[in-house]
């Protein structure tokens, strides 16, 4: 009963999270910025559009610290690991 909406959620957040990846990745391709900053800017800007909605909503004291780390290290992480494998070591 716990796990009812997880595979519903993963599937969702990652139809989401692909979407948007392949679209960022082709609008920084088209205008020639398909490099790690650009990459990293982009896999922050769900996480900074977050993080600025929750800070309007709530205030400064929102607990927008903790989200930005918890969302933020692993969007850096994807960011990285798509510049690595698609512009560094493409296969």
């Amino acid at each position: 009963m716990v796990l009812r909406g997880t595979p519903m959620f993963l599937i969702l957040y990652g139809a989401i999270t692909v979407a948007f990846g392949s679209l960022a990745w082709l609008a920084l391709r088209s205008f020639g910025l398909l490099n790690l900053p650009f990459l990293l800017f982009a896999a922050l800007l769900p996480v900074l559009a977050y993080v600025t909605l929750s800070a309007i909503q709530h205030g400064s004291n929102s607990g927008w610290h903790g989200s930005a780390i918890a969302f933020g290290v692993p969007a850096m992480a994807i960011g990285f690991g798509t510049w690595l494998f698609t512009v560094r070591l493409p296969l």
